[in-house]
């Protein structure tokens, strides 16, 4: 559309030495000239112009409103001085253009048709995209390209209507194909479109309320977890430090064990050497126990039985009597001592909190008292007396 001043090329140099400094753009289509001149310098241009032939005389039209014609097209400036085009009809022009029916060459009737449909195609582009960007300020200059589609419903039912088997009279046109992949694209996307404008409208409050209940039951769960995270955490301490305690309960227990045995050993040990010493001190005292036994004897064999078993119970009674006077106050104090050693050593084990609790199971605090059986019968089954006097 515009040319810069220092490329154009008028026949003759007289007029562009005059106007060189003064022209900002020109083009020349034939005898017709589009120029960008000063305003107060456009009387001036036109008398250069004038006075460069007589027989060749210029008339001049001024922008009106910010917008020229020239040739078929209409050039609106802008606030920022951006041109802009529209198709533009002078009122006496007949809208022919070339008769189908002339002589004039094939190609250039295709040309022409060709070019009308381009420029019809851009023109109506460019105001799609301005409305879209510009006035309705819903999207930017390359999503609006993607917005806008050159299509014939018409053409395309009859495309399908023929793949159907039925009968078409208007035949397809050249291009058809390339029209088709465009109308798909164009199904496809107002589809989308569609989708999200109901999604927008009628679910959108839906969605929304979706979207927020989502996100707090997200926040309760993630709660949640992180709570089941810590106490999963403070259970497998509290697990650890219980299999701790018990690890050493155990090995304490052990030992314990152990030692305990080997008090009860000594203990039985110590009993039967004291026991043993007793015995054998007591069994050669045995004749003045037998002295205190005053029940009549008799040797008919009847009553010699009775006072058999009374002798062997008066023994057996005096020697247990004797033991237990000589043995049991020692025995019970070492058993009490063990058996408070044991206890303590076991209290040591058992937690703070659970220590009141081991009064129940201890044991009763009862005198520990040592029974002593000789069983004399058992002992004397094979003494066979001897009465005759010798």
């Amino acid at each position: 559309m515009t040319e810069p001043a220092n490329r154009i090329r008028l026949p003759g140099s007289k007029v562009y030495g005059v106007l060189w400094q003064l022209l900002h753009a020109i083009k020349r289509y034939v005898d017709d000239l589009i120029l960008a001149v000063p305003q107060n310098e456009i009387d001036n241009t036109l008398r250069v112009f004038n006075s460069y032939d007589n027989d060749i005389q210029f008339a001049v039209e001024r922008e009106q409103n910010n917008c020229i014609p020239f040739l078929d097209m209409l050039i609106h400036r802008d606030q920022h001085n951006k041109l802009a085009t529209k198709w533009y009809g002078k009122s006496m022009s007949s809208g022919r253009y070339i008769n189908i029916h002339s002589y004039r060459q094939n190609r250039m009737k295709l040309n022409l048709i060709s070019a009308l449909k381009a420029r019809v195609r851009r023109q109506h582009q460019d105001r799609a995209i301005d409305f879209l960007v510009k006035e309705l300020k819903v999207c930017t200059a390359k999503e609006a390209e993607e917005r806008i589609f050159f299509i014939s419903a018409k053409e395309v039912l009859q495309a399908r209507l023929a793949e159907q088997c039925h009968t078409v009279l208007t035949p397809l046109t050249d291009g058809f194909q390339t029209r088709y992949f465009e109308f798909q694209d164009f199904e496809r996307k107002f589809e989308e479109c569609i989708s999200k404008s109901a999604v927008k409208t009628k679910f959108e409050q839906h969605s929304q309320r979706g979207r927020y209940i989502a996100s707090e039951l997200r926040d309760i769960l993630d709660g949640i977890y992180s709570d089941a995270l810590k106490l999963k955490e403070e259970k497998l301490m509290q697990r650890k430090e219980l299999t701790d305690k018990i690890t050493y309960t155990e090995q304490q227990l052990i030992i314990i064990t152990q030692e305990m045995k080997k008090k009860i050993h000594c203990m039985v040990e110590d009993v039967e050497q004291r026991v043993s010493k007793a015995l054998n001190e007591e069994i050669r005292r045995l004749s003045s126990l037998v002295d205190e036994f005053n029940l009549p004897f008799h040797p008919e064999p009847l009553v010699l039985n009775v006072y058999k078993k009374e002798l062997h119970l008066h023994v057996e009674t005096g020697l247990g009597s004797n033991l237990r006077a000589r043995l049991s106050t020692a025995l019970a104090l070492n058993m009490e001592a063990s058996q408070r050693e044991m206890t303590e050593r076991m209290n040591t084990l058992i937690p703070e909190n659970h220590k009141a609790a081991s009064t129940v199971i201890l044991p009763r605090r009862q005198p520990f008292e040592i029974l002593y059986r000789l069983n004399c019968d058992n002992l004397c089954a094979d003494f066979q007396e001897d009465l005759e006097f010798r």
